[in-house]
């Protein structure tokens, strides 16, 4: 059983620019998760990647100076069950996990298996980019997903009437939940992939949603 590093980094919104920077920064150093509360952010490590990587952080750590705690190893998915609330956007769009047993009225579920990845819906770009899409035109389109996290965005594109999608995502845990969650939904024309863009040999499409920070999308 594995302890954990959390970083607190005080006063920083992750619907921020500064926030989304920060996140982009160590997510890239190898943080395996986040939590967002009111009076800040927390990223968290495995005790033992940590330790190997703390001379690398620590240029970082000094810029950041974030307050650092070690916890002992505990039930994260025993965690998830309990703090993780179903998502709705504007009564149309429902995102829920499988312990989730009564369910609100909407046109569209799409059920996840919460995990470390991005994109479950709870973040403020994810419901902001589901509320555009369902503005948008999906049928018989071709789309490509960037940065596809836990998949929704990309299931969401099926159903609503995409001819084809990519989802594509160069995190190993966010590939393996967007596969899970393209299963669950039993989703037949999504593919994902494990890569960036280099990895998409056709990389042509009617849409392209990428859910990510503007340096990465400068980047790529």
């Amino acid at each position: 059983m594995k302890s954990t590093v959390e970083l607190f980094f005080e006063n920083v919104s992750a619907d921020s620019e500064a926030g989304q920077i920060l996140l982009a920064l160590w997510l890239d150093k190898g943080a395996e998760g986040v939590q967002e509360h009111p009076e800040g952010i927390s990223l968290f490590y495995y005790l033992d990647e940590y330790v190997l990587l703390k001379d690398e952080l620590a240029e970082l750590i000094q810029l950041y100076k974030p307050t650092i705690k070690e916890h002992p190893w505990q039930n994260w998915n025993a965690t998830w069950e309990t703090n993780y609330p179903m998502v709705q956007v504007e009564d149309k769009v429902l995102v829920y996990a499988p312990f989730h047993t009564q369910l609100p009225p909407a046109d569209i579920k799409i059920l996840i298996n919460p995990g470390m990845a991005f994109g479950t819906g709870h973040h403020s770009t994810t419901s902001l980019m589901i509320k555009l899409m369902l503005q948008q035109e999906f049928s018989g389109k071709k789309v490509i997903d960037m940065g596809t996290g836990t998949g929704v965005l990309a299931i969401l594109a099926s159903i609503l009437g995409a001819s084809e999608v990519l989802a594509v995502d160069n995190d190993m845990n966010a590939y393996e939940s967007a596969c899970k969650a393209v299963e669950l939904n039993k989703i037949k024309n999504v593919a994902c992939i494990y890569g960036d863009v280099s990895s998409i040999t056709e990389k042509r499409a009617d849409i392209i949603l990428a859910n990510i920070t503007r340096n990465i999308l400068l980047r790529d």
